[in-house]
């Protein structure tokens, strides 16, 4: 192992080692442009976003806290109309803004793995991961994805600032009233961030503390917060002026079939992490209705067991407490973005990945440090080989993002029925003036859907411009 990792009397630098490199990866997405999946209609027609006086900053809010959206993100849109003011509705200053966020990220899950481990090889390991891995590409390049890294950097500081203050019991009192602060922050940016009071518990226990009634009573602000503003989620999603979102809609697939396509997407979304591809704005989940659960559940049951069990029937592996951590971190912030409660279009959505890939990273860069010595050179240069592929992948994923039709092609070519992928497509092409391709999309939908009315309506406006020309 490098010397530079080793050391832990400058850890700040190698910190910013890892947000360097990751600078490097990333830098090609300020050049992107805003995508025809939510850019449209949260950026650039949405009247709070261009009003970007002091007076909307307040109605903003109110609008959230009223229901008049189905999520409350109220810092989310404030940003966004910031940004708008600022640039004139540029999407080069959205773009810059979602990486210097994810750059910061990076340098803050640093931060968080060396508090958590005490050294800086696992730290630097787990940060140049999670900056790095193509499955994080989406919230960074989908400028309407953004309260995913706004939130996330609210997340992490809360936990930052939580663990310091049980480093430093002198100082705790001002280290919780500042944690509870940017707790509140990250809610304000997105609802996901309820899961935080959990991974307090997780902390805990990774530091050996007993669960006890006095440590529950240390976090109650945060299960209070995180109460508040899940029940306030949960109205805007089903009574907002917005049509609902249908992560609600419960409908459609029985309770056990919600729980068998729950199950399959933790082990779409460990693949995902593990080995990126295909990648896709969109997994249909039609597509994956049919997989044959049985043997999702039992991998389940046995990593359940493998996590839960095992060690009580074994001698205490001083490395288990690190990959039990490393594991339910994954699980506990993946559950809401799960289908129990719940199906959307997609069996999963990389987004919904940023924050859980912390806790697989975690463990990886773990596992590899603390590995034999006979064999860690050889992982080293396996990883050395890993990491220069995840680069790879990440900045051809980033190219994906560019425009409407880079973002709608590898969907159109991985799922050919996903018809909506060759609407938004053919909008785009039609849009730029390219009425041939605008055609041929048009025509793909309604031979999946022929009586699709905006696809007939768009090929009859194309066929007469043709004619005219």
């Amino acid at each position: 192992m490098n010397p530079l990792i080793k050391s832990s009397q400058t850890p700040w630098v190698i910190g910013l080692l890892a947000s360097l490199i990751v600078l490097g990866v990333y830098l090609p997405v300020v050049h992107n442009g805003f995508v025809d999946w939510d850019d449209t209609s949260v950026i650039l027609l949405d009247p709070s976003i261009r009003d970007g006086s002091w007076g909307n900053v307040r109605q903003i809010f109110l609008d959230h806290l009223t229901l008049k959206y189905s999520r409350v993100t109220p810092l989310t849109y404030i940003f966004y109309s910031f940004l708008y003011t600022l640039s004139g509705g540029q999407p080069f200053a959205f773009h810059l803004a979602s990486l210097v966020f994810h750059l910061l990220n990076v340098y803050l899950v640093f931060w968080f793995a060396y508090l958590c481990s005490s050294r800086t090889s696992i730290a630097f390991g787990t940060a140049l991961l999670f900056g790095i891995h193509p499955i994080n590409v989406e919230p960074v390049a989908w400028v309407s994805a953004m309260s995913n890294v706004l939130f996330a950097c609210f997340y992490l500081l809360t936990l930052i600032l939580f663990l310091l203050g049980e480093r430093k019991p002198a100082q705790r009192p001002t280290y919780r009233i500042l944690s509870i602060l940017t707790y509140t922050l990250s809610l304000l940016s997105s609802a996901t961030a309820v899961t935080l009071p959990i991974v307090l518990i997780l902390i805990d226990y990774l530091q050996k503390k007993r669960l006890s009634v006095a440590s529950m009573i240390s976090k109650s602000s945060y299960f209070l917060l995180a109460f508040v503003f899940g029940i306030l989620t949960l109205f805007a999603a089903s009574h907002s002026q917005e049509i609902p979102d249908p992560y609600l809609t419960a409908n459609i697939y029985s309770l056990a079939q919600r729980t068998n396509l729950s199950i399959f997407a933790i082990w779409f979304y460990l693949k995902q992490i593990l080995i990126p591809s295909p990648l896709c704005a969109i997994y249909p989940i039609v597509l994956y209705e049919h997989q044959p659960f049985i043997y999702y559940h039992i991998a389940f049951m046995i990593l359940l067991t493998c996590i839960f069990f095992i060690p009580r029937l074994a001698p205490i592996n001083p490395h288990q407490r690190y990959l039990r951590f490393g594991t339910l971190f994954f699980l506990s912030t993946l559950v809401l973005f799960l289908h129990i409660n719940g199906v959307t279009e997609s069996i999963i959505s990389d987004r919904y990945a940023y924050i859980p890939s912390l806790g697989i990273f975690f463990t990886l860069s773990y596992l590899l440090v603390q590995s034999p010595e006979k064999i860690k050179r050889y992982l080293l240069a396996l990883c050395v080989v890993g990491i220069i592929s995840l680069c790879v992948v990440t900045r051809a994923q980033i190219a994906v993002w560019k425009n409407t039709a880079t973002l709608w092609t590898p969907v159109i070519e991985q799922y050919p029925r996903a018809f909506p992928a060759n609407l938004s497509r053919g909008n785009y092409w039609y849009s730029q003036g390219n009425l041939e391709k605008a055609l041929e999309d048009y025509e793909a939908v309604l031979r999946l859907k022929p009586q699709n009315t905006k696809a007939l309506r768009m090929k009859e406006k194309i066929l007469l411009q043709l004619k005219n020309r």
